[in-house]
């Protein structure tokens, strides 16, 4: 793995955490976003590191994302614009990332 791929992967791994701690401070109450986050550092980021399986791991990414912009876009458009634009930062991420991996794949 070079450095860019290396780099893209803390980086998947720190937005959900950073994400998550800020929530809790927030929101004690929600306890269940701790269990997604674990989910989401843990699950999608092995499933990065396999080649045939990374794709799975970007659209479950994708997926948790766009519930999370949802979740949020619920509440209020302004008030929320902060969450909502980290996790779109966590899905690009793990898009420039499927395509930092697709590139050392393909044959010149």
């Amino acid at each position: 793995m070079n450095k860019l791929q290396i780099s893209s992967l803390i980086a998947l791994v720190m937005l959900p955490l950073s994400g998550t701690l800020i929530h809790l401070h927030v929101h004690p109450q929600l306890e269940w976003l701790l269990y997604l986050t674990i989910f989401d550092t843990i699950a999608v980021t092995l499933l990065f590191l396999h080649d045939k399986l990374r794709i799975y791991g970007f659209w479950i990414n994708t997926v948790i994302g766009l519930g999370g912009i949802i979740y949020h876009a619920q509440f209020s458009l302004m008030g929320t614009l902060s969450d909502s634009m980290l996790i779109l930062a966590d899905v690009l991420i793990g898009y420039s990332l499927l395509l930092a991996f697709e590139k050392k794949g393909r044959k010149k």
